[in-house]
């Protein structure tokens, strides 16, 4: 499995050059772009994944690709380099890393909150606020659901989790009565 910093390192680097030439919000709306035809496409996605199709073929294909879209040099060349390196296939994985990199240059902080059942916009909009005050940054909330959860949220931001979910309260409780 390849590690998240690798990703991070591939979106940090074309971050860096598109923000020299200015360029940035255009090589973001064309990653965006790509993305999208990949999920409307799936079996690209399949082809570029593939072990058994050679890489000269994928790289063609890619040229093909890139032939009809009005990208920038710096996404052409991005995504050459991913072909040429064999990681076309992690795009998803550089696509979140360049965006979770785009929103902490722009000050943003990306707060996942995990809860049993889906959250309402009010509710949505006073977790961000919360977070946000208690961070001291802009807060963008990624939600999802988990009913194991029975109850309250769960918060991930970055690499620390905050729990304070029912799951976790009923555990602490039993781990206790267990200690006794």
């Amino acid at each position: 499995m390849i590690g998240r910093s690798l990703f991070r390192r591939y979106a940090k680097v074309l971050i860096e050059v598109a923000r020299k030439d200015k360029l940035l919000p255009r090589v973001q709306k064309d990653l965006r772009s790509f993305m999208k035809l990949l999920k409307t496409h799936p079996q690209l996605q399949d082809f570029f994944s593939d072990p058994k199709v050679s890489p000269l073929r994928k790289e063609e294909l890619l040229e093909e690709l890139l032939s009809v879209a009005d990208y920038e040099e710096i996404t052409r060349n991005f995504l050459r380099l991913l072909s040429s390196r064999r990681r076309l296939p992690n795009l998803q994985e550089v696509w979140e890393a360049f965006q979770r990199e785009v929103r902490r240059l722009e000050g943003v902080e990306v707060a996942e909150v995990v809860s049993p059942l889906p959250l309402s916009e009010g509710q949505t909009r006073s977790i961000a606020r919360r977070v946000s005050k208690f961070l001291g940054k802009k807060v963008e909330i990624k939600s999802s659901v988990d009913p194991s959860l029975i109850g309250g949220v769960v918060i991930k931001i970055g690499d620390t989790v905050y729990d304070g979910s029912l799951k976790k309260q009923l555990q602490l409780l039993k781990e206790k009565f267990v200690q006794g």
